[in-house]
């Protein structure tokens, strides 16, 4: 049975080695973007036969990267019974197109779909005109390098050690005063920046700083996995014209000379989908985006292709429409209605802070897209509006799946969630699926429906109530 160890500073810096010599260009497979994002993904780490796997938590649910390493074949058929015995699923997450052609002609794992989420995409550029300034597309980069120096002399780049901590931390300090407007995952970056900075020795990361007389204008963070450069963080201030140029040459300037005269590749990691970062990544003119699939293998949603019709009682359960795109919205930010049904957008980083009609309907669309949930819109008629939401999800690789409901306030009381969740799950048992529910022990409308439609409670935790058609034990 494989044995995956959570994430640790000591376990890291132990692992350096391996992630060095990892052949990928996937900012994912890193100690630095590992450690930055722990809080959120959970990250542990197994080493099976010489084969480095991670574990994460990606879109709410377990999932894996693509093994690398001297045994992956043996290491699939272990992540294989690994996943059956923690009755989960089986996710992979940041694989690139090797690794995804491989697993999709792996007879081993049928019924996968997969996707990409261009968002979450990192940026490649070749790291030699980034030291010279020369070269086809340079000529706006390197007239704001030669821009800085005109105002504020030579970038003067050194060392980020221990003791200009302080200094680098009062710059993010600094930075978050020129940024008040900052989102959440902006929000999230910076706090990350900090926690990076504090470990980066620990973990043999390369780090610089960027200095205008005795002031730290810049600094940043990344590390070195093959040929290529993962930049972690680069954080300047913008009071300092044509500083984020200067910072960056400086940087991979510093690293070549300094770590690894042998670098030829830099990944500027991801624009998370917003508009202006994604303009200035573009400016650098990368030689291609490093796109990171997602795949889930023996996915119930394979099987059952486009969502049927169902018919359930005074309601119909159908396909999502562009047409119920406004609606879905209004749905998705009604804290208040979605109390009991366990999702808060404004928890989820993913989600930009001001979302429009097309944020989460474009989700959900992925989320059916790569095989995570099959979802329905509920509506009174064929061509009525949206009226709510039914959906299978949180498949395991044994073969059951939580069904999830909920309707807009003013359809609720009308005795239509019950009709709706035993179509589904009528519907889940043709896929070969054990439907199953879970409610708030507080949510008693929610543990009414399931009742109502013949399901028994199973058993009761502190957080949950679990329900089922036969009444008997489940893992979960």
């Amino acid at each position: 049975m494989l044995k995956f160890e959570p994430c640790t500073v000591e376990l890291l810096r132990s692992m350096s080695p391996v992630f060095r010599a990892l052949p990928t260009f996937c900012a994912e497979l890193s100690a630095g973007t590992i450690w930055m994002w722990r809080a959120e993904q959970e990250p542990q780490i197994c080493v099976h036969n010489g084969t480095l796997v991670l574990r994460q938590t990606m879109n709410g649910y377990p999932a894996f990267t693509y093994p690398v390493g001297e045994d992956v074949d043996g290491t699939l058929d272990a992540l294989s019974e690994y996943v059956r015995a923690e009755n989960i699923a089986l996710r992979f997450f940041a694989m690139d197109k090797r690794a995804l052609r491989r697993l999709l002609h792996d007879p081993r794992f049928p019924d996968t779909m997969w996707g990409c989420d261009r968002r979450w995409s990192d940026y490649l550029y070749p790291a030699e005109p980034f030291v010279t300034l020369e070269g086809e597309g340079m000529g706006r980069f390197r007239y704001e390098v030669r821009h800085f120096a005109r105002l504020y002399g030579e970038p003067e780049i050194r060392a980020l050690l221990p003791e200009h901590h302080p200094q680098a931390l009062g710059m993010l300090e600094d930075y978050a005063r020129e940024h008040p407007d900052m989102d959440k995952l902006e929000k999230a970056e910076l706090r990350h920046s900090r926690e990076l900075l504090s470990v980066c020795r620990d973990l043999q990361l390369p780090a610089a700083g960027l200095w205008v007389g005795d002031t730290l204008a810049a600094f940043a963070i990344g590390e070195v996995v093959g040929k290529t450069l993962m930049v972690h963080v680069l954080k300047a201030l913008q009071a300092y014209s044509g500083v984020y140029r200067a910072m960056f040459r400086g940087f991979v300037s510093y690293v070549r000379e300094t770590y690894d005269g042998s670098l030829r590749w830099i990944n500027y990691e991801d624009d998370s989908g917003d508009p202006g970062l994604r303009a200035s990544k573009e400016l650098y003119h990368p030689i291609c985006l490093v796109h990171k699939y997602q795949a889930h293998v023996r996915t119930p949603g394979a099987r059952a292709g486009r969502p049927p019709v169902l018919t359930a009682g005074p309601v119909l359960l159908t396909p999502f429409r562009e047409t119920d795109k406004e609606i879905y919205l209004r749905m998705n930010l009604d804290a208040e209605n979605n109390r009991w049904w366990g999702y808060d957008y404004a928890e989820d980083y993913t989600v930009p802070a001001r979302p429009d009609a097309e944020s989460f309907y474009d989700s959900v669309q992925f989320d059916m897209a790569v095989g995570d949930s099959i979802n329905f819109a509920v509506r009174e008629r064929t061509d009525g509006p949206m009226i709510g939401e039914l959906l299978l999800w949180d498949f395991t690789d044994r073969g059951s799946a939580h069904i999830g409901y909920r309707l807009l306030p003013e359809y609720q009381g009308r005795r239509l969630s019950a009709p709706a969740a035993a179509a589904l799950a009528d519907y889940a048992e043709k896929l070969g699926l054990e439907p199953w529910i879970k409610c708030n022990p507080d949510n008693l409308p929610g543990q009414h429906t399931a009742r109502a439609i013949g399901f028994r409670e199973v058993r009761r935790d502190g957080e949950w109530v679990y329900f089922n058609r036969n009444g008997k034990e489940i893992a979960i």
